[in-house]
């Protein structure tokens, strides 16, 4: 990061420095990076997209052929989807 110091001002140095944490436990979160004063000007709270959880449903498909692959996934957006 020594030669960014040249090109990058305090903030945005040190948002690159918390999202390269190699540990993944001290790492920001998005909404943490979103939070981040560097992106100040651009946070709303009131027009802030919310995520769909993360579902690992379809992990557990290892064995299916390709056609029920499709089924699978067809099913699980048309669910998902509200």
């Amino acid at each position: 990061m020594c030669i960014l110091r040249n090109y990058l001002d305090k903030i945005a140095l040190d948002l690159l420095e918390k999202l390269l944490t190699l540990d993944p436990d001290r790492r920001l979160t998005a909404a943490q990076a979103l939070a981040h004063p560097y992106f100040a000007a651009y946070h709303d709270e009131s027009d802030e997209p919310v995520a769909v959880p993360f579902t690992d449903e379809l992990r557990n498909m290892d064995n299916l052929t390709v056609s029920e692959w499709k089924s699978e996934l067809l099913l699980w957006f048309l669910m998902s989807v509200k």
